[in-house]
């Protein structure tokens, strides 16, 4: 997936947390300075492992982009719950590696269960 894309899709989930913040928690009152960070995280954690693993080509998939550290990325999230900033930018990061995993390279999310 492109750098656009990825940042697009982490736009839509930031508004999603924040829209989902005013409607079903009445203890979270978002000025527009809320709602721009939240959009912001999402986004940030969208294109971190990119920054963090160099796409020069398709196989630049490696720690950023594997199971484990998804999987350390949404036990924080629920560690974190509480706080929407934490809760968008994994969710950016998760976005991510799904939208990754929808490319011909595809994610080794499943490298241990499927064998070529």
């Amino acid at each position: 997936m492109n750098k656009d894309a990825h940042l697009m899709i982490a736009a839509l989930i930031g508004y999603s947390i924040v829209e989902v913040l005013n409607i079903f928690w009445s203890n979270y009152i978002l000025g527009f300075n809320a709602r721009f960070l939240i959009i912001i995280s999402s986004m940030f954690g969208a294109i971190l492992p990119d920054k963090l693993e160099k796409p020069k080509s398709w196989s630049h998939r490696k720690f950023f982009h594997s199971k484990t550290w998804g999987a350390a990325v949404l036990f924080t999230g629920f560690a974190f719950s509480n706080n929407p900033y934490v809760v968008a930018f994994c969710s950016g990061y998760l976005s991510h590696l799904l939208l990754d995993y929808t490319t011909r390279k595809k994610l080794n999310l499943f490298k241990a269960i499927i064998k070529k």
